[in-house]
């Protein structure tokens, strides 16, 4: 494309559709400042998200009783899996390889020790959920989920067993 082309595809792009009414395009604050009402506002939310009420202590049983259960399915899936490539060389193989790489090793400590820095945000974020599911959500969806979480953990009793 030569120069001339260019200059007009700039010219193209640069150019405001007749669509668009520039003076209603202006931005109401030019200082690159936000707006008393948008400050305002922000305080508001972060204070609102800081005074919410505990979660149920029921209700914080049940999460951790099913968080439990979850990791078990989690764990017995594992113990299923590798009784199953324990039979297949490539499999112990493959096993070797990465016992045996520093690679895996630096990135298994790296990410554990994510998780422990982590911890207490996640831990914090599970708290507000909870109370704002307790506080706004249970009364009206509460049934309705526990009925669906139960057909869950039936389908999951039977594909992916908390127990042997």
């Amino acid at each position: 494309m030569d120069k001339k082309g260019l200059l007009l595809g700039l010219i193209l792009l640069i150019q405001v559709p007749p669509y668009i009414i520039q003076s209603r395009c202006e931005h109401r604050v030019t200082d690159n400042s936000l707006s008393e009402r948008t400050v305002t506002r922000a305080a508001a939310v972060s204070v609102a998200l800081c005074d919410l009420p505990a979660p149920d202590e029921d209700l914080v049983v049940k999460y951790d009783e099913m968080k439990a259960t979850f990791k078990r399915r989690l764990e017995n899936l594992w113990g299923k899996m590798q009784a199953a490539a324990a039979d297949n060389p490539n499999a112990q193989a493959a096993k070797d390889a990465i016992a045996n790489n520093e690679k895996v090793g630096t990135a298994r400590e790296v990410f554990s020790a994510i998780g422990d820095e982590v911890a207490p945000v996640v831990d914090k974020a599970r708290t507000g959920l909870l109370s704002v599911y307790s506080y706004y959500l249970r009364p009206h969806v509460g049934e309705t989920l526990q009925q669906s979480i139960d057909k869950i953990k039936s389908v999951l009793d039977q594909v992916m067993p908390a127990d042997n």
